[in-house]
């Protein structure tokens, strides 16, 4: 069966696609128009990736934007990741809550991100005690179907680092430790940046 991401030409979709891909999985993708679709040339051309076609039944859909009702009408599940998921969705969905993802392609320069239209510098403490790399954040989340994970409404993911951890319910949440240190994932993140700068520029210079 097939799993579908919205929007797959944004940063999080993008990675989101890549790792489904790289399972072997068949992926849909619908776009955003409003943003670049640079990163779907990536992928575009993979013979397990086509366009979003509403008609087709999905096992599940991951969404990293505002939710909407016409992308998930034939879905068995799905994940909503936005700053609008709190709202109660129903039992095919779970809301996810995270307070930072990182990684290749997203919003930066060499000091800092943006996240949720806020611009979070790396040498913060928000940034190293609540940051997730997105890789890690999702390998986790495809694994969730086999965990029975899938059955909640709303989940809250957070780094081990996190201090916000003890005001959270066990039952409704994930911890993510790092088995490699922050450091050396957002040095790697960085590399990527200075290595790729200009395609950077094209996708977030309209913002």
């Amino acid at each position: 069966m097939t799993y579908l991401v919205s929007p797959s030409n944004h940063w999080l979709g993008y990675h989101m696609v890549e790792h489904l891909l790289e399972l072997g999985f068949e992926v849909h993708g619908q776009e955003n128009e409003q943003d670049s679709d640079e990163l779907t040339l990536f992928f575009g051309r993979n013979s397990s990736y086509a366009p979003f076609i509403p008609e087709k039944k999905y096992k599940t859909a991951y969404i990293f934007s505002d939710y909407n009702d016409r992308l998930t009408a034939n879905t068995i599940h799905t994940y909503v990741l936005s700053k609008n998921s709190s709202k109660n969705l129903g039992k095919r969905h779970t809301c996810i809550h995270v307070p930072i993802l990182f990684g290749e392609w997203m919003h930066m320069d060499k000091d800092g991100m943006y996240w949720n239209n806020s611009y979070v510098r790396f040498d913060s403490i928000l940034f190293q005690k609540e940051s997730i790399y997105i890789k890690d954040f999702i390998g986790e989340l495809v694994d969730w179907n086999s965990k029975g994970i899938a059955s909640r409404e709303d989940l809250y993911v957070r780094s081990f680092r996190s201090e916000e951890n003890s005001k959270l319910k066990l039952e409704n949440s994930i911890f993510l430790r790092d088995n490699v240190p922050i450091e050396e994932k957002l040095e790697k993140v960085l590399q990527h940046y200075q290595e790729n700068k200009i395609q950077y520029d094209n996708l977030y210079d309209n913002l």
